[in-house]
């Protein structure tokens, strides 16, 4: 779905101040503006893991590089390849393909998977992916990270 003639901008700085929001987006004439405003007051994500539904269901390695028409490198790869573990919060897939074609070894890792298991992966680096809904929602994300920061670059 798109959207247009609407100041995105002005959507950012209002989600920044008030976190997330719940909203109707609709191509279904048939109902009411009325209509649409009681479904978006009858939905509810406060204190909803919305991680756990987009998040891979096990660890798997990631190869994929951008396509050539969208790559703005040399294509030459300086040093070693870093290996990079990318916790699934809802990951965009061109971040694993940007960082795969400057040559790093990722791992994409689900959400749930435990810190300990990360450190014993020794990596060269984790990514914390972006995701959808409010980080209280889902404790174990937060606990997770708390146990990586400075042990290993992220």
């Amino acid at each position: 779905m798109g959207i247009y003639d609407v100041d995105t901008r002005a959507i950012t700085r209002r989600l920044r101040e008030d976190g997330s929001l719940i909203g109707v987006l609709s191509t279904d004439n048939s109902k009411t503006d009325e209509q649409l405003l009681q479904m978006s007051k009858s939905w509810d994500i406060v204190g909803v893991d919305l991680i756990s539904g987009v998040s891979c269901k096990s660890p798997h390695e990631w190869v994929d590089k951008t396509k050539q028409q969208w790559e703005f490198s040399s294509g030459k790869v300086a040093g070693e390849n870093f290996h990079v573990v990318a916790y699934d919060f809802g990951i965009k897939h061109n971040i694993l393909r940007r960082l795969a074609s400057y040559g790093c070894k990722i791992t994409v890792v689900p959400s749930t998977w435990p810190a300990s298991e990360t450190l014993n992966m020794k990596p060269d680096g984790v990514l914390f992916s972006n995701g959808p809904g409010d980080p209280s929602a889902v404790p174990y994300a937060v606990e997770t990270v708390k146990n990586i920061i400075g042990k290993v670059p992220a």
